[in-house]
Order: C-alpha cells, then sequence, then structure tokens
C-alpha cells in the first residue's frame, strides 16, 4: 500500500477527497501564475524586438544602466518566481494524493517530484520523469517508465528546456526572444496538463485498498 495502511476505509476516503480539494485549489493557483507567465513571456518577447528594432519608444529607453524594457522583464521574472512555488506546491500536493491509494510503487516521492527541480543537471531530465509519472498515474495507466510520454508533456517540457537555456546573455539578444516565446509556451502546456490531471485524479480508484 502506498500510505494510510492503518486508516479504514472511511478515514482514506476521506483524506483522498481532502486531497482532491487542495490539488483543485492549488491547481487554480498553478493555472492562473501560469497564464501571467505566458502572458508576460510574450509580451517580454515582443519588447525585446521592438527594440532591437529601433521601436522600442523613446520615452521608455530611459538610461543603458537601467532600460525601460528591463522593467518588463523583471515583470515576467517576478511572476515566473511566484509560479514555480504554486505549481510546485500543486505538483506536491497532486503526487501525494497518489499516495493515498493502493496503486502500483511510484519511483518518485512528492517531495523529490519537486526537489529535482533544484538539482543541477539532474533538473533536466528528472521532473519530466516526474510529472510523466504522475500523469500515468492519474489517468489509471500503468506506471512504466519505459512507456512514452503524451506529446503534451514532450512540448512542456522541451519548451521549458528551451526557455531556461535560451535566455542568456549580457544585454537583450534574438535569443531572448526564442526563450521567451519557448517560456510562453510551456506556461500554456502546463495550464492544460494541470487542468487534466485534476480532472482526472477523481477517478483514481481506493476500492482496491481494502480488496
Amino acid at each position: 500500500m502506498n500510505g494510510g495502511s492503518s486508516l479504514g476505509a472511511a478515514e482514506i476516503d476521506t483524506e483522498f477527497e481532502r486531497g482532491l480539494a487542495q490539488a483543485r485549489t492549488l491547481g487554480l493557483a498553478a493555472i492562473f501564475t501560469a497564464g501571467f507567465v505566458a502572458f508576460t513571456s510574450v509580451l517580454s518577447a515582443l519588447g525585446i524586438a521592438a527594440f532591437l528594432n529601433d521601436l522600442w519608444p523613446a520615452a521608455l529607453i530611459g538610461t543603458y544602466e537601467w532600460h525601460g524594457l528591463d522593467i518588463l522583464v523583471l515583470t515576467d521574472l517576478t511572476v515566473l518566481i511566484l509560479s514555480w512555488f504554486a505549481v510546485g506546491s500543486w505538483i506536491y500536493r497532486a503526487h501525494a494524493n497518489f499516495d493515498l491509494i493502493d496503486g502500483p510503487a511510484k519511483t518518485f516521492t512528492p517531495g523529490w517530484s519537486v526537489g529535482w527541480f533544484a538539482i543541477p543537471f539532474a533538473n533536466f531530465v528528472m521532473p519530466f520523469k516526474a510529472m510523466k509519472e504522475l500523469w500515468q498515474a492519474s489517468h489509471a495507466m500503468p506506471v512504466d517508465s519505459e512507456q512514452t510520454a503524451p506529446g503534451l508533456l514532450w512540448l512542456w517540457w522541451l519548451s521549458w528546456l528551451g526557455g531556461s537555456v535560451a535566455q542568456y546573455g549580457d544585454y537583450y539578444g534574438w535569443l531572448d526572444i526564442v526563450g521567451y516565446a519557448a517560456t510562453s509556451v510551456s506556461a500554456a502546456c502546463l495550464i492544460v496538463i494541470v487542468h487534466r490531471i485534476n480532472r482526472a485524479q477523481p477517478s483514481m480508484s481506493i476500492a482496491s485498498t481494502f480488496e
């Protein structure tokens, strides 16, 4: 059993329903912040494109040390950081929900499903595997590392990696536009992923716990 073996059926059912409710609430926060990231990332990409083509409004240019475009980019970064906390909290809760039922053994604990994002180099692979496992478990699919992940998950993760590695440099360039555009795509995909997992999780049966 993945969790709660000392609890009765009614108690596990109550815990599971509470976990689903928490996942829905945290999911709304994740969707809201991801939507904001998608929006501000698009604005940042457009702003940088305008700047590079000398179309940025002269009144907003400011100085080289503090360009008006910096405010837009800083806003995007702030929203992105907030989304990390919101999405991380949802991922933890969604993984924990699966631990309340007697399903197949999982590779990732709720803590490590979030923690891998902070481990250098491993964070290029492990968070994707954890999300894939969460998707499989939530949709009552066999938890199988060899099974191909849905295209939606691949698009989310590859665009996230693209956005993460592209936005580097001393000043604004065309690579930044690619990075912000990729981040926007990733955030949009994440909105769909959160929605579909939250919609699928209530169908995870706990009946097998006592069979």
